[in-house]
């Protein structure tokens, strides 16, 4: 049989399985079987099977060939149909700190503590996997919607997978279920070391990347918190370490099986409003391990000379003077926290000088009011407050009044308010991140300082 006659039947057998390849690479590939690594007495099953092993381990970007529809990433609310074999780029668990994983990874102590202790820091002990797809064209976000136990933070590099349709697209993100997702095996040797979830978590937080990246034991990374469903995101699945890197076609014939499509017609509907809360809480929650970034960072000290200070600490001043003063406290210097925390009279306010450490109650909205409690940090101590629902709409740049009315939208189908919902939460966190300014805290009985001001 002539060359060109196998490259067509090769091709024809690979398309009827809905694996496309590209021409150019399909013919160097065919000749190289041919010359390289066939027998001469070798038949069109065992070229098929050589070719298939090397497209396992080719990088798509190397012959890449259009397959997704066009500007997936920009879709709102899209249904995906058919079946599409891409390549996996990265994968990491995006429910937990990244900073928290990484020394969870590497074995570090920074964060050696108690059970309850990680539970705080690590939050949710659920799994949420994402991961880049490509088809060598297209890179696209897949999210795991719910649990899929084929899919492994050890999956290498460069496996190939097949997306099985029909698959909800929202805001961008393929939404996968165990039932949207094949592994077909393979790697890409180049990605192996720079697209590890390892490296992927340090490149993030600009630390040093692992020449021999680890295989992850990912129990090390599951927070126990008592009794805990399935339900929802994966907390606790065992999963296979290595997947097999080549596969020969006889091994495993459902590799090529055509989907069956008889999924309900109501798959593609947009999601309930509580996997959609779900989502915008995940946006909502500030990352931990920048809490932990910053611990890293040398702290700026402003050493300032409080004289004032030490002059009115040796008068002997009148209670209900003090109060005076502090109530007119506006136009001083501010002051260390440690010295706020000595200082606890009632409705008093007070200045000082601060920056974000971590968030202690997560955003939320109610009574037509932002609510927000955060613990802030100076070089002599730190202090848990609560912000002011005109301080949280300065950051989000949107009144009570609007994000209720964009609230309200958000159970109808309007992606618009969702986008708008998506960039308040946004807004709110980078603002916290580069939080270091004078705040006017106003001391309260019995509640927690609330931060009325910031300059």
């Amino acid at each position: 049989m002539s060359i060109n006659r196998e490259i067509a039947n090769v091709k024809a057998f690979f398309t009827s399985i809905q694996l496309h390849l590209s021409d150019e690479w399909l013919k160097s590939c065919v000749n190289w079987c041919r010359e390289e690594v066939l027998g001469r007495h070798y038949t069109f099953e065992d070229l098929r099977s050589k070719v298939y092993e090397q497209w396992l381990v080719l990088d798509l970007r190397d012959a890449p060939i259009t397959i997704l529809p066009s500007n997936l990433s920009s879709k709102q609310n899209f249904t995906l149909n058919g079946s599409f074999c891409l390549q996996m780029m990265q994968l990491v668990d995006i429910s937990k700190p990244k900073l928290w994983q990484l020394q969870k990874i590497r074995n570090s102590n920074v964060l050696t503590r108690g059970t309850q202790q990680d539970a705080d820091v690590a939050g949710t002990g659920k799994r949420l996997l994402q991961m880049t797809l490509t088809d060598g064209i297209q890179e696209i976000e897949a999210m795991e919607y719910k649990p899929i136990n084929c899919l492994s933070l050890n999956l290498s590099p460069g496996t190939k997978v097949r997306i099985v349709g029909p698959v909800m697209i929202r805001r961008g993100y393929l939404m996968l279920e165990t039932k949207n997702v094949k592994i077909l095996g393979g790697d890409v040797e180049e990605l192996s070391v720079s697209h590890a979830a390892e490296n992927v978590l340090a490149r993030f937080l600009k630390l040093p990347e692992n020449p021999t990246p680890k295989a992850i034991e990912e129990k090390i990374l599951c927070v126990e918190r008592g009794e805990e469903t399935n339900e929802g995101y994966v907390s606790n699945v065992t999963l296979p370490k290595n997947v097999a890197k080549k596969r020969n076609l006889n091994e495993d014939e459902d590799i090529f099986a055509l989907p069956k499509t008889d999924y309900k017609n109501n798959v593609a509907k947009k999601l309930e409003d509580d996997e959609m809360a779900k989502e915008i809480d995940i946006m909502m929650e500030v990352e931990a391990e920048l809490n932990q970034e910053n611990c890293q960072i040398k702290q700026k000290v402003d050493e300032r000379n409080d004289d004032d200070d030490d002059v009115f600490a040796s008068l002997d001043i009148d209670a209900h003077l003090d109060q005076v003063d502090a109530i007119f406290n506006t136009n001083s210097e501010p002051i260390p926290i440690s010295k706020l925390s000595e200082n606890r009279e009632n409705n008093t306010t007070h200045k000082i000088k601060a920056k974000f450490k971590s968030v202690i109650e997560k955003l939320t909205f109610a009574e037509n009011e932002y609510k927000l409690v955060i613990e802030v940090e100076d070089a002599s101590g730190t202090l848990k407050v609560r912000l002011h629902s005109d301080v949280i709409a300065n950051f989000a740049q949107c009144s009570p009044s609007e994000f209720s009315s964009l609230k309200n939208s958000i159970t109808s189908p309007d992606d618009a308010a969702v986008e708008k919902v998506m960039k308040v939460v946004i807004q709110v966190k980078n603002k916290l991140l580069e939080l270091d300014d004078v705040m006017s805290v106003q001391l309260e009985k019995n509640r927690t300082p609330l931060v009325t001001k910031i300059s």
